[in-house]
């Protein structure tokens, strides 16, 4: 017996199945069951933007399942819930998926809790990246699956004055709504908006910026009335200014006539 009968069937070694050569198996997503104590509050809008990006692009992380521990033939999701979910609201009829049955409840949470969120100044490079690139905040929008009201909060921290941009950059404040708020209240104001900001004990949230704007129509609303008034006063000063102009040749004109 040579060496090679040693080995027996060798064949299904070379086949190019992708359970064996590192590609993801594509699964019938009705043979997939959520993991029972998944996390439950995930926005809404967060998965209408996913269906809608799964519709146009497919699902291009796999997820992570495992064998079912009750049924066999089927799987049980470890990580990948929301585009399992996403993948049915598009009506997708497989996904691709990588087989870990070394995933426990441990993993499950950290999967959810220990991963590094992406830094928004560098989403906000990207953005002025691909808008330099001739790239649509529309367009932009749907690749990011995020709100164009969002995109539009990324294109003002762009150009931030530079009150607000020194605030960014040292941390106080890394909120894009509050900060781009405050971009679009500094423009209408300037004043109102460094004056809180010199402050350094002021907190810059949400509340603040109620708060700041609050101020600003306060302002505002005081100028509308106070100018009317002014121009009223104006008008009666040109008046009585006139008259007095007049005078003195009414009485010209009455000695003359005399």
């Amino acid at each position: 017996m040579s060496a090679l009968d040693d080995l027996g069937d060798i064949s299904s070694l070379l086949t190019d199945s992708p359970a064996t050569n590192g590609e993801p198996l594509l699964l019938d997503i009705d043979l997939i069951d959520p993991y029972p104590d998944n996390r439950k509050y995930v926005p809404e809008e967060d998965l209408v933007a996913l269906t809608q990006d799964i519709k146009e692009r497919g699902v291009k992380t796999p997820i992570s399942v495992c064998n079912h521990p009750t049924e066999q033939g089927r799987y049980m999701v470890n990580c990948g819930h929301n585009r399992v979910a996403c993948s049915k609201r598009a009506k997708k009829t497989q996904i691709p998926a990588i087989i870990d049955n070394d995933f426990d409840e441990y993993d499950r949470v950290n999967e959810n809790t220990l991963r590094t969120p992406e830094d928004i100044r560098d989403l906000l490079d990207f953005v002025k990246k691909r808008l330099e690139a001739g790239d649509k905040k529309g367009y932009i929008a749907t690749r990011l699956c995020r709100s164009a009201s969002t995109i539009s909060q990324y294109v003002t921290m762009l150009n931030l004055p530079a009150s607000l941009q020194e605030a960014f950059d040292s941390e106080r404040c890394t909120d894009v709504t509050v900060v781009s708020t405050l971009a679009k209240l500094h423009k209408k104001d300037p004043l109102t908006v460094n004056t809180w900001l010199e402050d350094p004990t002021q907190v810059l949230n949400r509340e603040m910026v109620t708060l700041v704007e609050s101020q600003i129509k306060e302002k505002a609303a005081k100028k509308a009335v106070s100018e009317p008034e002014l121009e009223s006063s104006i008008e009666v000063g040109t008046s009585v200014q006139s008259m007095s102009d007049d005078s003195p040749e009414q009485e010209n004109e009455s000695t003359q006539t005399t």
